[in-house]
């Protein structure tokens, strides 16, 4: 190898590693980006309002609102505790949850762990709601002074495709160093004693081996994957979901807010023993029913604007609508404690002072609030709940739900005081119930549809009435004729081998507790399914972090649940899992293409280097120099365009993919005829050209451009698994824009005398530049064949 050599070498490679830095930079700029949009964020007062700001955007001195579900974002002293309790595990380490209390002082030696006044960044909210006022933020928090101490170790960040490439480039790197080191002996042994040559013949090999632009291309394609998720509304929170997405088999949903448009409206009251239709509720006199909804409701009402969950939000304009203002009715019946709603219980109780009554409101699931009932009020009279009324409440309910309206139940009781315990919540006085409609997405059929046809089953997993979600699993396509609803009282009593003989009937879960989540989420991972769960609320954590792919609610959904979600949805709705499957299942087949491309061209050179070497030990063949210039110029630049290669069209219409799918699984027939057709077409131009003209410059020069050259044209054929006729290829313009390039560099570098002779090479005439083409394209009906052939078989296959 001369200085020439060396110092183009050395630009190549300078060169190949400032696109490679360019091109990644963007990726980690665009991954960065993704990070921001699911930063967590925290609710506070600014100027009187309750706005929702980024953590880091906190200060001293701001009064944060916090709610079970919330990550505390900065260390807070409590002026306002409803409840207040927090998971400290984290900071402390202990397990057991901590109520806190509003405006008490404690000595300033107080061990952390009994500061009941305080709220530390970092843990979270698992009960309750409350204010806090900022103490200290960032490192000066006390989860910032343990991370002061603390020498963090980088995080490996690798997905399983990474990993998997990584174990197979050590034994690349391995067999590489084998095989160069026996070529060097070989050709010295039975070609040449100049040992310099034959040490340039092992690392043209080892060139020849090493795809050195395939990490670079596979950062771009995934990077570039994620990005376009981000504008269809599915932020990766962890890279390794984009390649669990294409193996999705299975998807939990949550029914509010995903499968529907979460626009929830009072469409029906039962009171006083009488249905009332939206039409009518002015004709309604239940002056406690109508309390009972403005005050035991947690929603913020701002200037005529109201805020918080879209249940309590319809309610509070159901009262608005029949012309009664919600704001004055909590003015004037003040609010004097409280017991906040849990997933367990399934109802919330306030304590408040009404003229000279102390009366406590209870809502919640009307099989729960009926349960705790013993009288009920019609037109103002307190009567014994008889058997009769039950029936003709749960009938209604029944009637209700199996329309798809969901039903909420709401009680009182008279009060001596404002203290209460849970054990208050009974013997109630029923006072009516609202039946509210939530219609599906318009996209979530379709998407059910799609997702179907994919091989993938959607499962409605909700804690409504089971009548409601069957309603409207039914009408979305999740619920089939044959197919079972389960409720989460029917799921317990079931043992895990009766369980497993059903599940895969299983389509609906209703009134299911977080324990019943986590347990459906299990047993189908045990089923050998991949599993994706979506949710909202902090009881929906534990589901999500144990699933393959969790998924978390970016507009209704708790910190908590953002923080363990692999995925985040920006518009809570179905159709964008289905979409960010899509998009997951093409990222994974360009990745797939790009490792079968690059391992079957290095393949050709390697066994072309070896058997031209064998053949004729005297004479030279490709050099370092040439290797390296077809592996980072004309591999790698039409690799690249495989980032934006668009999805075959039956993407969707196939089943998932095993999730221990091999890297060249489906791929190695393709690979071994191309390899094997082009180092013969290599091997043979090299032999004929030395026979007829015997000129090794200009065979050598032949066969450069002949390896070259093919691999730009056989690239056509990675594009797609079926046959180039039967697709568009002149959909991906980035290919074509590379193909030209390519094809004129190299016609350039052969064609300029100076430049060629750098190289080592000659200028062609045109009359063999005709012979490079017409072998090279050659590639293209060699490998239609093969793919005609194998859809002969598989079609064959079908038929049996």
């Amino acid at each position: 190898m001369n200085k020439s050599d060396s110092g183009i070498i050395l630009a190549i490679v300078i060169l190949n590693s400032i696109i490679g830095y360019v091109q990644e930079s963007k990726a980690e700029n665009a991954l960065e980006t993704l990070k921001q949009m699911s930063s967590p964020t925290a609710k506070v007062f600014r100027d009187g309002k309750l706005i929702q700001v980024p953590t880091k955007e906190i200060v001293l001195g701001d009064i944060v609102y916090l709610e079970a579900g919330d990550v505390v974002c900065a260390d807070c002293y409590i002026a306002q505790s409803h409840s207040l309790k927090c998971d400290e595990s984290s900071l402390t380490g202990e397990s057991v949850e901590v109520e806190k209390q509003a405006n008490i002082k404690l000595a300033p030696d107080t061990p952390l762990g009994d500061r009941k006044n305080m709220l530390y960044s970092g843990c979270v909210v698992t009960y309750g709601r409350g204010l806090g006022v900022v103490v200290a933020t960032g490192m000066k928090t006390e989860m910032g002074k343990i991370a002061q101490m603390l020498n963090t170790k980088p995080v490996d960040n690798k997905t399983p495709i990474q990993q998997k490439l990584h174990g197979l480039g050590k034994v690349i790197t391995i067999g590489v160093l084998i095989i160069a080191l026996l070529v060097l002996i070989v050709n010295m042994a039975i070609g040449s004693n100049d040992f310099i040559n034959s040490l340039m013949l092992a690392i043209a090999i080892a060139v020849a081996a090493i795809p050195e632009s395939l990490t670079t291309v596979i950062t771009i394609i995934m990077a570039m994957g994620v990005s376009r998720m981000s504008k269809q509304q599915a932020i990766i929170r962890k890279l390794h979901a984009v390649e669990t997405l294409g193996s999705c088999q299975i998807i939990c949903s949550d029914k509010t807010g995903t499968l529907t448009q979460n626009k929830m409206s009072v469409e029906v009251i039962f009171s006083n023993n009488t249905l009332y239709e939206k039409s009518a509720f002015n004709n309604l006199n239940n002056p406690h029913l109508f309390n009972a909804m403005a005050l035991c409701n947690d929603s913020v009402i701002q200037q005529d604007e109201v805020t918080g969950d879209p249940t309590e939000t319809a309610l509070i304009s159901c009262v608005k609508n029949i012309e009664l203002n919600p704001e004055k009715i909590r003015e004037k019946y003040t609010r004097l404690n409280e017991i906040p709603f849990d997933s367990n219980r399934k109802m919330m109780t306030t304590i408040n002072q009404i003229d000279d009554e102390i009366l406590a409101f209870t809502k919640g699931a009307p099989d729960v609030i009926v349960s705790r009932c013993t009288h009920i009020l019609i037109n103002g009279e307190i009567q014994p709940l008889t058997k009769s009324n039950k029936d003709e409440i749960e009938q209604n309910i029944a009637e209700l739900s199996s329309k798809g309206l969901r039903s909420l139940a709401f009680a009182y009781k008279v009060k001596k005081s404002k203290e209460i315990e849970k054990i208050d919540e009974n013997k109630l006085i029923f006072i009516g119930l609202t039946a509210m409609r939530d219609p599906p997405r318009e996209t979530t059929a379709e998407a059910v549809r799609v997702c179907k046809e994919a091989g993938m089953k959607p499962i409605m997993i909700t804690g409504d009435h089971v009548l409601t979600a069957k309603a409207i699993a039914q009408e979305v396509g999740i619920y089939n004729s044959g197919d079972i609803v389960l409720t989460g009282a029917e799921l317990d009593d079931l043992t895990d081998d009766e369980y497993r003989k059903i599940i895969k009937q299983v389509s609906v879960y209703a009134r299911v507790s977080p324990q019943n989540k986590v347990r459906i989420v299990e047993e189908w991972k045990n089923t050998g399914a991949v599993v994706a769960m979506t949710g909202d609320g902090v009881n929906d954590s534990p589901s999500i972090k144990s699933a393959d792919i969790g998924i978390g609610m970016g507009k209704t959904g708790t910190e908590v649940t953002k923080q363990v979600a692999d995925m985040v949805l920006t518009d809570d709705n179905f159709a964008t899992i289905v979409g960010a499957v899509s998009e997951g299942r093409k990222i994974y087949s360009n990745i797939k293409k790009v490792i079968q491309f690059l391992f079957g061209t290095n393949l050709v050179e390697v066994l072309s280097i070896l058997l031209v070497t064998l053949i004729y030990p005297a004479l030279g063949f490709l050099s370092a120099l040439q290797i390296l210039f077809i592996n980072l110029i004309t591999d790698s630049l039409p690799a690249l365009s495989l980032s934006v290669e668009k999805a075959e069209k039956d993407s969707m219409k196939k089943p998932p993919r095993p999730k221990d799918e091999k890297l060249f699984a489906g791929v190695w027939g393709s690979m071994l005829v191309q390899v094997l057709y082009q180092t013969a077409c290599v091997v043979a131009t090299f032999g004929i050209c030395m026979a007829q003209t015997g000129d090794n410059a200009l065979a050598i020069t032949l066969c450069f451009a002949v390896l070259s050259i093919s691999q730009i044209f056989h690239l056509v054929n990675v594009r797609t698994e079926k046959s180039i006729f039967a697709t568009n290829i002149f959909s991906n313009k980035l290919y074509w824009l590379t193909f030209v390039l390519c094809i004129g560099i190299n016609i350039a570098v052969i064609s300029i005398p100076s430049v060629a002779s750098v190289f080592g090479m000659i200028p062609l005439t045109l009359a063999q530049w005709g012979i490079v083409f017409a072998v090279a394209i050659s590639i293209i009906p060699v490998i239609e064949i093969y793919k005609f052939i194998c859809w002969l078989i598989n079609r064959k296959k079908a038929k049996k």
